[in-house]
């Protein structure tokens, strides 16, 4: 129900995602109580989302790297004059 109810109000048709109303409404949440919402353990959960947060933070530092390593190489590139060492030869 959880997964139905994330993918309904991803929708990026406005017409066919759910209002907040619609949302309230959903089984997930309008059956849940307390007790229930009590049982369930989200530490294994919190661990999982530290861990894929380690992971994003870890790929946007890789890849700032490597944006700058081309940079880089860019400009390196762009600074070269060909024929400029056979005119020290000479």
């Amino acid at each position: 129900d959880a997964k139905n109810l994330i993918s309904n109000l991803l929708c990026v048709n406005a017409q066919e995602r759910l209002t907040a109303r619609e949302a309230l409404q959903c089984n997930w949440i309008a059956l849940a109580t307390d007790e229930s919402l009590e049982k369930n353990d989200m530490g294994a959960n919190l661990v999982q989302m530290r861990r894929f947060n380690g992971k994003r933070k870890f790929r946007a530092a890789v890849s700032s790297v490597i944006a700058i390593n081309k940079l880089t190489n860019f400009l390196a590139f762009d600074t070269f004059q060909p024929g400029a060492d056979l005119l020290e030869t000479w």
